[in-house]
């Protein structure tokens, strides 16, 4: 969060203007202030996370001690607007900032694990072996049908989560617990789904091609045994924390998220089976899913290459989808043969599309190749 206030803010009015937020430690709120009489511009922060204690030791504290905490303004830096250059000095401060909260942005825990009923970050208690994790998303499903669109219920979810467990396939996350309740409106069921990590975009090519590798060992063995997982992008696969070590798997997530003792591993992991299904299905009517989102093939558009069902090709389109939307500067060592993969996995017609088997081949072959220097780079359109 980012606030701009003039010489005449009351500090009393901080509050009232962020809300809640200051009775919380999961918050920082970046802040510019204008003083007219020193003609400064400073630069600093809020926090209602207090120094030098442990995030459980955090969970103990009161409201009241965290809105105590986050009156505090941490000053960063100050520009003097006597100096002749103080517009271009302010510029460069707020570009700045901008550029790292825009990298920030794909590694920060979203604000609807702290905000919402319905997702949410919580401790696994049914943890027994020590190098699990002791953290999970817990997701509470008020309905049976969770899409009208898609005719994806929780009953079918869960018994997708225990098909891929009992095929034991690779880098999917798992369906840890699920706990029924009576309600009004029917039954509430909670389900809790490890382990954690963070979905964000590859940073380089390794990142790049260890994803895409999970992903294809992830989809043969699904494949092999009927499932489809029908929405495969970057935002349903999350980078895996390093899990070998001990201390670095308990102290990985606080109540507001991820700390910063973390550590990944090399391995990702496809998660969010609510869509998935048991391969064939009927496509969906036109104007049901986002256009360009999913393969042609799920819309019903009654054409030559357009069927009435679709099936696990459209997992390989999706993979497709993620060499194209990656961002990363590729090699000239893997341009060509990525390039190559992409344009085969997003061929419209579905049987022109290789199989899983093959892209792993494909990028497991690209994982052992040696790459170029790094001022010879291009990026896949």
């Amino acid at each position: 969060l980012f606030i701009a206030t003039a010489s005449n803010f009351q500090e009393s009015d901080l509050q009232q203007e962020i809300g809640s937020i200051t009775s919380s430690s999961n918050y920082y709120l970046l802040r510019c202030h204008y003083d007219k009489k020193q003609k400064q511009l400073i630069f600093g922060y809020h926090t209602g996370k207090v120094a030098g204690i442990s995030a459980d030791e955090a969970m103990d504290l009161d409201q009241e001690s965290h809105k105590e905490q986050f009156k505090i303004f941490h000053k960063l830096h100050v520009i003097s607007m006597l100096e002749d250059d103080w517009r271009l000095n302010t510029c460069v401060i707020l570009k700045n900032i901008a550029r790292i909260i825009n990298c920030l942005k794909d590694y920060a825990v979203p604000l609807i694990w702290t905000d919402s009923p319905k997702l949410s970050l919580v401790r696994n208690r049914s943890t027994i072996n020590a190098h699990e994790s002791v953290y999970c998303i817990q997701k509470v499903y008020d309905s049976e049908q969770i899409c009208s669109v898609t005719n994806s219920t929780v009953t079918n979810m869960i018994q997708i989560y225990q098909a891929i467990e009992k095929a034991k396939v690779p880098h999917t996350d798992r369906l840890v617990s699920v706990v029924t309740q009576e309600n009004v409106n029917g039954k509430t069921r909670i389900c809790k789904f490890a382990p954690i990590g963070r979905a964000y975009l590859p940073l380089n090519l390794e990142e790049l091609l260890d994803a895409l590798v999970c992903v294809c060992e992830a989809l043969v063995v699904m494949h092999a045994i009927g499932i489809m997982h029908r929405d495969i992008r970057w935002a349903n696969v999350f980078h895996a924390f390093l899990s070998d070590n001990k201390a670095t798997t308990t102290t990985t997530a606080t109540t507001s998220g991820v700390s910063d003792q973390e550590t990944f591993s090399r391995e990702w992991f496809l998660f969010d089976f609510e869509f998935a299904a048991i391969a064939p299905q009927p496509a969906f009517a036109a104007h049901t899913l986002t256009p360009g989102n999913h393969a042609p093939e799920m819309v019903n558009k009654d054409d030559e290459i357009h069927s009435e069902h679709h099936d696990m090709a459209v997992d390989i389109w999706g993979l497709g989808y993620m060499i194209e939307h990656a961002e990363v500067d590729i090699p000239v060592s893997h341009f060509a043969d990525l390039q190559k993969l992409q344009i085969a996995t997003l061929q419209d017609d579905p049987n022109c599309r290789p199989s899983a088997l093959h892209c792993l081949e494909v990028l497991r072959a690209l994982q052992l190749r040696p790459t170029s220097t790094e001022k010879d780079v291009q990026k896949i359109d």
